[in-house]
């Protein structure tokens, strides 16, 4: 149980930023909605899906294979080699990227349905996407020496300072989207600076191109199969962003779109924080021959943190939202318990998933994957036109419920852990059950609404503790370290 804790300390760190952020942002979407009308955001959707596809493609998701390689080198000087060549090449990557979108941006936006921009929004949008690149590699780094207070510190400084932009270039400026990228844009060149001056001890002296490819070959052999998985990802998560707006309208796609970035935060600010603590820590255990069992706990406690987080997302965050937002988005809540849905599928298939990043065998994952993102084309397709934006959901269910299952039946072969399936898919139905219980209490009465939140979330505990999810001595102990370790951080 110690060495649990251990992956969820370095976890609440890395994440302890993010959960405040969360809350922050969870206040300031609503404020954003009485600026922004459905078509904007719908725009801004739209574009996020456009310009993220760029880092995909260009950084044939070198990270994993970095974070694997810099775990496993012995030496200081091997790593500062290790992180000069990956920084080098993945600035010319970015490079390509930024121009290749900049000149290629029209019949992208035509295939997409997209309205033009100016001049100088395209500018916003192929920073963004250099940015992203840049930030992507040395935050790697930074996880791999498990700098969480590091993190947190630049996390909340870029949080800051994008969201006091946000609010300037929306609000003061009235520039619609364009305020919200040009924002992002900014607020990442802040923590790009920040990244860079906390890792230059990481650097060594330069290196030829030649000795950089030679350096970057291994992490990149190991990483190249996971690429058309990466992109493949992407489309699953994607894809219906591109389908919404032909077959319903820019406007449909902005309300759904206030309803996935609710229902997204479980993953941005709980599932992301808790895997870069978790990616070290598979590959550590199993490189070591360690514990399994620290593996199938950190399944269990997490799938139990992550839909206690979605419940009461669902409950009391959706109230708030809906007590804040602008009027004309109160149809998406209807979209966010399915959409919940899909995210616990997708936390659960990413820590069982470990077993294809450990062997080696991410060609395996990738074949799986590109499945997965046919199915999720095919899902959007069809269900789409015939249910509206709620097919949406309902195809990310389909898709994300068989990479999960895909994560079962061909990891287990290659790492068996004894994870608790049957527990996973409890919490499932269970905080499913409760949320559209909760969805179909219409009640003006604030009183009564916020009684009937406290309830579900205390149903749910109750029926954790009574099937033994979790124990109380648990709970206890997990705290007593959590705090321990959160008040040393601070101290230190």
């Amino acid at each position: 149980m110690t060495s649990t804790l251990s992956v969820f300390r370095h976890a609440l760190i890395f994440g302890m930023a993010p959960v405040l952020q969360k809350l922050i942002a969870l206040l300031l979407l609503p404020y954003f909605t009485h600026y922004l009308d459905e078509n904007e955001y719908g725009i801004r959707d739209l574009l996020v899906a456009i310009t993220g596809l760029f880092p995909v493609l260009f950084t044939f998701q070198f990270r994993t294979g970095f974070i694997r390689s810099y775990v496993g080198l012995e030496t200081p000087e091997e790593r500062r080699e290790l992180m000069t060549a990956t920084a080098s090449l993945m600035g010319v990557l970015g490079v390509l990227a930024s121009l290749s979108f900049f000149f290629l941006w029209q019949p992208i936006f035509d295939f997409a349905s997209a309205p033009p921009v100016s001049l100088f929004f395209r500018v916003v949008l192929t920073v963004g996407i250099f940015l992203d690149i840049g930030i992507m590699i040395l935050t790697a780094a930074a996880q791999a020496e498990l700098w969480s207070g590091r993190i947190v510190v630049l996390n909340l400084i870029q949080f800051t300072v994008g969201v006091l932009l946000n609010i300037y270039f929306v609000v003061g400026l009235e520039l619609g989207a364009l305020g919200l990228f040009l924002g992002y844009t900014l607020s990442s060149i802040v923590s790009l600076v920040g990244l860079l001056w906390i890792s230059r001890g990481l650097f060594g002296r330069g290196v030829t191109l030649t000795r950089a490819l030679a350096v970057c070959r291994p992490p990149f052999v190991y990483s190249l199969p996971l690429w058309g998985g990466s992109i493949a990802y992407f489309v699953v998560r994607y894809i219906e962003r591109i389908v919404i707006p032909g077959a319903e309208s820019v406007a449909a796609l902005g309300v759904y779109g206030i309803a996935w970035k609710l229902s997204n935060m479980l993953v941005v600010f709980l599932l992301e924080p808790f895997l870069r603590s978790f990616d070290v820590w598979r590959f550590k255990i199993y490189a070591e021959d360690g514990e399994i069992n620290i593996i199938a706990n950190s399944f269990r406690l997490f799938m139990l943190a992550i839909g206690a987080a979605t419940l009461i997302l669902t409950t009391a965050g959706v109230d708030l939202f809906m007590w804040l937002a602008d009027e004309r988005y109160g149809g998406a809540a209807v979209y966010i318990p399915w959409l919940n849905v899909a995210v616990l599928l997708q936390c659960a298939y990413s820590i069982t998933a470990s077993s294809f990043f450990v062997t080696a065998r991410t060609g395996l994952w990738m074949k799986i994957f590109l499945v997965a993102a046919v199915m999720q084309v095919v899902a959007c397709y069809v269900l789409i036109p015939w249910l509206g934006t709620q097919g949406a959901p309902f195809a990310m269910i389909l898709t994300n419920g068989f990479l999960y299952v895909g994560s079962i039946v061909f990891g287990r072969r290659l790492w068996r852990v004894p994870y608790r399936h049957g527990l996973a898919v409890g919490v499932i139905v269970l905080v499913t059950g409760l949320s559209l219980a909760r969805q179909s209490l219409t009640s003006e009465s604030w009183v009564v609404a916020a009684a009937a939140d406290v309830a579900l979330i205390v149903a749910f505990a109750g029926v954790a503790l009574a099937l033994r999810w979790v124990l109380i001595s648990e709970l206890r102990r997990g705290w007593q370290r959590v705090f321990s370790a959160v008040r040393e951080k601070v101290r230190g």
